[in-house]
């Protein structure tokens, strides 16, 4: 009995299958490369580039609005150095609130407090009373405003040294 030994040589084989192995790995591996560099080009150009100028845009806008306030404000600066460190957030939260400040204003209007009417004069609050009653019309309800205007009750035309029917005869 003579025994025999097979021996197959599977070198060669293995070697092409890791070559190939290890090129589909790199197929794969720039394949996501490239893909994502696709991705990152058409989210900054669908999303990101839209979001900045829309920022941009309400930036310029609140440090107008703000510096506008400040205008009207004397008792507080603006400073746009500050303004402009601030967050996006804190940007957007107090121009809310100076906008929330300016409609209080808008619809409360100019009211003045007892004090500063009794330094006035018979004559100069008399002025206060009409200036106060002839407010111009808005053109949603012209007939309203002006209405509520003349009719509610007015601490400015209470407190005059004159009759009130002859200040609602104006």
């Amino acid at each position: 009995q003579t025994c025999r030994q097979v021996l197959f040589d599977f070198e060669s084989p293995n070697r092409t299958e890791s070559a190939l192995a290890l090129g589909m790995l790199l197929f794969v591996v720039f394949v996501m490369v490239v893909f994502s560099f696709t991705l990152s080009d058409t989210l900054n150009r669908l999303v990101v580039q839209p979001l900045e100028r829309m920022l941009s845009i309400v930036r310029l806008m609140a440090n107008s609005l703000m510096a506008q306030a400040a205008q009207l404000d004397e008792s507080e600066e603006f400073e746009q150095a500050e303004f402009s460190a601030l967050s996006e957030i804190e940007q957007l939260e107090q121009v809310v609130a100076k906008l929330a400040r300016l409609s209080d204003l808008l619809l409360t209007g100019n009211r003045i407090c007892e004090e500063e009417i009794a330094d006035v004069g018979a004559e100069g609050q008399g002025v206060v009373g009409l200036l106060q009653t002839q407010r111009a019309p808005r053109k949603t309800q012209p007939n309203m405003t002006l209405f509520r205007a003349v009719t509610a009750p007015n601490f400015a035309t209470d407190n005059l040294p004159v009759k009130l029917s002859l200040v609602h005869s104006w």
